[in-house]
């Protein structure tokens, strides 16, 4: 096909541009989950997050530090808490020396809060991932020789 028209005499640019910006954190988030926040946003391109997915995303973040915070509790006291209870022997005083010390085991409390964070962490990854957010790092993997494994790699 020939030439159409004559050939711009300067180049043509925007006049004024427009710069996407990446999501701040929102107003009253923990340190933590701001953090996690950040560096999920950082990790992502810049027109990934629509308003509707940074609203999820900081709900995951906060999910996933109430989920940290409760994991630490169940590692610190157990899944099963011991609790004592005494009964006592002589109940016209109000301390009786001679109470009987029996033990109950319960469900550590924390542990129920860590399984529904968990629970909920993962309908939160799901919903970001269908929005097209990534919320693990990916790693480059290195290529793969097509004579790796073969008798003399060489």
């Amino acid at each position: 096909m020939g030439a159409r028209g004559p050939k711009p005499k300067s180049k043509l640019s925007v006049i004024n541009p427009t710069k996407k910006k990446r999501p701040n954190p929102p107003f009253g988030m923990v340190a933590r989950s701001r953090n996690l926040f950040k560096k999920i946003v950082n990790d992502n391109p810049v027109d990934t997050f629509s308003p509707e997915l940074v609203i999820l995303l900081a709900a995951f973040c906060d999910m996933e530090n109430q989920r940290y915070l409760s994991t630490k509790k169940v590692e610190a006291y157990g899944v099963v808490i011991q609790n004592e209870v005494y009964i006592p022997q002589n109940l016209a005083t109000a301390c009786d020396p001679d109470a009987i010390k029996q033990y109950t085991y319960i469900e550590n409390p924390w542990y129920k809060v860590m399984k529904e964070t968990t629970a909920s962490l993962g309908a939160l990854s799901a919903k970001l991932r269908a929005g097209g957010v990534k919320t693990t790092k990916s790693e480059k993997k290195e290529p793969v020789s097509k004579r790796d494994g073969l008798m003399f790699n060489g």
